[in-house]
């Protein structure tokens, strides 16, 4: 599986990317659509801070597909973080899920509002759970072949 995350600060391009996907998936709602405007409403954060998340899920064959993928991801960055994030998917024709996560989130033992970041850490947990081998022995980001990116 290849993981590729992408922090988009631009106001203007977070509106886009999300604006792209025509319909977004989210765990709180018991319709599996929604509109991708609804969903991201208003981007909190200063200028040089992360509006969205993307992490980019490319599944291979005979792995978890679609929202079951989307689902489980976010789970170990919940878990890794100890936060409940507010997040969406969406699907492209490839077959990648795109997981939309905004910054910020809630504590989940107190409930207060805290900033989410996308540790590299929290990646390679990320890859071990999905069931990805890394091709060599050793531990580390770069061991399990991790895209980070700023845009």
């Amino acid at each position: 599986m290849r993981i590729r995350v992408i922090q988009v600060r631009d106001r203007n391009k977070a509106l886009s990317v999300v604006s792209s996907l025509r319909l977004l998936a989210d765990a709180r709602h018991d319709l599996p659509v929604r509109l991708p405007g609804e969903w991201l409403g208003s981007l909190p954060g200063l200028r040089h801070q992360a509006k969205v998340y993307l992490v980019v899920l490319h599944p291979r064959a005979g792995e978890p597909q679609g929202w079951e993928l989307a689902w489980k991801a976010t789970r170990v960055l919940e878990r890794r973080h100890e936060v409940v994030l507010d997040w969406a998917c969406g699907f492209r024709a490839s077959g990648a899920v795109w997981v939309l996560i905004k910054p910020w989130a809630a504590r989940a033992d107190t409930g207060r509002r805290t900033w989410f970041w996308v540790t590299p850490e929290a990646l390679a947990e990320l890859h071990r759970v999905l069931g990805h081998a890394a091709a060599s022995g050793r531990a580390g980001v770069r061991a399990c072949g991790l895209n980070f990116e700023r845009r």
